[in-house]
């Protein structure tokens, strides 16, 4: 993690001592726990229903205090997986960056799909990445809520957001329980996501 970067951007926190072989000490926003050997750092982030990154245990989650360095935001997802280190288990994901452990909780989904660039067949997350739309990955749950697969590790679906979902509603036309999806002269068949893949929404109050 790009410890200064973190503090130029969550002024909240409070820098207290930093030495490289040593303990960190972050008042409230950030844990450090030893653990075996003393080298073991976990951190702690929340994703919210816009798909933006915050650090956990913020006094509130908004615009002005998310997370916005590109090359650590690029570095948090390339390595996001599903958490199976046995370790935090309330944090569905875990980031390993730089022999370091970020948890992350979700509003929604760790992936949230904020706009749909119709021109180049993208789709738009995390302010700075992308992940090729394609038209036959689009799926729906039982709330008609919309994903779309995401090529990244083992995260499976990433949720298309209110704004992205009313970019593509003009191409969905819904016939009793069939939904389809007219997209550049070609009709999809919209099919259920898998019961596993859809939100659950149980830290949507956070």
């Amino acid at each position: 993690m790009q410890i200064f970067q973190i503090f130029k951007q969550a002024p909240l926190v409070t820098f207290k001592r930093l030495q490289f072989n040593s303990q960190y000490l972050f008042q409230n926003k950030v844990q450090y726990l030893e653990q075996n050997d003393g080298t073991l750092r976990e951190y702690f982030f929340f994703i919210d229903h816009k798909g933006l990154l915050y650090l956990d245990d913020q006094d509130s989650y908004n615009f002005t205090n998310c997370l916005k360095d590109k090359r650590f935001m690029k570095n948090f997802y390339k390595n996001l997986v599903q958490n199976k280190t046995g370790r935090n288990p309330n944090y569905s994901h875990v980031s390993e960056c730089w022999g370091e452990y970020n948890y992350v909780r979700s509003s929604v989904k760790p992936i949230v799909f904020s706009h749909l660039d119709e021109e180049n067949d993208q789709l738009h997350y995390s302010l700075y990445l992308t992940e090729a739309f394609d038209p036959s990955e689009v799926k729906k749950d039982e709330q008609g809520l919309l994903y779309h697969k995401v090529d990244l590790n083992d995260i499976g679906y990433g949720i298309f957001s209110t704004d992205a979902s009313m970019m593509i509603s003009k191409y969905i036309k819904i016939d009793g329980n069939s939904m389809q999806l007219d997209w550049k002269g070609k009709v999809y068949e919209i099919s259920n996501i898998n019961e596993n893949e859809a939100a659950k929404f149980k830290h949507y109050s956070a």
